[in-house]
């Protein structure tokens, strides 16, 4: 994804959530993981949810954004 501005861009994850192995009060920060460098921002979702394992996959790679101006708080959970 290029573009992304952090601190005035949301990437919406809702659909993501949808079904009962995401039940959480906070799937964001229950589920999803984020990774990455100074260039770029990989967002990581268990897809297993609530499930025994914890199986981590790219959802979305934010080419330009420096992972360490990139929080939780990008991310919403609302439809």
């Amino acid at each position: 994804m290029l573009d992304f501005e952090v601190g005035v861009d949301l990437l919406n994850v809702s659909q993501v959530f949808r079904g009962r192995r995401f039940r959480s009060n906070d799937p964001v920060s229950d589920f999803v993981e984020i990774q990455g460098s100074s260039r770029r921002t990989v967002i990581r979702i268990d897809i297993d949810g609530v499930g025994e394992s914890r199986e981590l996959r790219s959802l979305a790679i934010l080419k330009g954004v420096d992972v360490n101006t990139f929080t939780l708080d990008g991310l919403s959970d609302a439809s």
